[in-house]
């Protein structure tokens, strides 16, 4: 398993998983506010598996099930996604090439007037 682990759950188990997590010091890096939580457990990984409810589910962050989507609302359908393009290799390596500041939307930021026209 990842460093990163995707957990699922369902809203009753919600507070009871963040409170365990937090209390075995597992860092929560990602919450979509529903179904989808994503911990950074580190060596605590079994551990926290074991603490975890039978209906709860843990998987790579990348590797939601088909099943397991269609039971998403809107938002976290779009969570679920953006956290699937951050993880694939293409956008990591765009990532580690970007140079800060070289984009158009920041050189207007740097270069751009703070004063807007009237």
């Amino acid at each position: 398993m990842k460093d990163q682990t995707l957990v699922t759950v369902n809203r009753q188990d919600r507070l009871r998983i963040l409170n365990a997590a937090r209390a075995m010091g597992v860092r929560v890096l990602h919450d979509s506010g529903g179904q989808l939580l994503v911990l950074e457990a580190g060596d605590k990984t079994d551990e926290l598996l074991k603490r975890l409810p039978k209906q709860a589910k843990a998987v790579a962050p990348d590797k939601l099930s088909e099943k397991l989507r269609k039971t998403l609302s809107p938002s976290e359908e779009l969570f679920a996604s953006a956290l699937k393009l951050r993880l694939s290799k293409k956008y990591q390596d765009m990532k580690a090439a970007q140079i800060p500041g070289e984009s158009e939307e920041e050189q207007l930021l740097v270069t751009g007037s703070c004063v807007t026209e009237e």
